[in-house]
C-alpha cells in the first residue's frame, strides 16, 4: 500500500514537472514570436519614418507602429515574469515534496 502511494506521488511529480516544462516552452515560443514581430515592426517603422522625413509629413502610422512595438514588449515582459513564477512554484513544490 505504501509502495503504491510512493509511486502515485512520484508519477504526480513527474506529470507536474512535464506540464510545467510544456507551459514554459509555450511561453518561450510566444516570446520568440513577439520578438520577431518587434523586429519586423521596427524595420517597418524605420521605413515609414524615412518616408515621412523625405515627404516632410507627420504620420499616424508611426504612432500605430510604435504602439504595437510597446504592446509586444509588454507582452514579452509579462511572459518572462510568468516563466519565472512557474519555475519558482516548481522549486517550492519540490521542496514541499521533499519534506513529506
Amino acid at each position: 500500500m505504501e509502495e503504491n502511494k510512493e509511486e502515485i506521488q512520484w508519477i504526480s511529480k513527474i506529470r507536474r514537472h512535464f506540464h510545467l516544462r510544456i507551459e514554459i516552452y509555450n511561453r518561450r515560443k510566444t516570446i520568440k514570436q513577439c520578438k520577431k514581430e518587434v523586429l519586423q515592426t521596427t524595420l517597418q517603422l524605420g521605413k515609414v519614418t524615412y518616408q515621412c522625413v523625405l515627404n516632410q509629413k507627420e504620420s499616424e502610422e508611426i504612432a500605430a507602429l510604435s504602439s504595437f512595438i510597446q504592446q509586444r514588449l509588454v507582452t514579452i515582459e509579462e511572459l518572462e515574469q510568468q516563466i519565472r513564477q512557474l519555475k519558482q512554484g516548481e522549486e517550492e513544490q519540490d521542496f514541499l515534496d521533499a519534506m513529506f
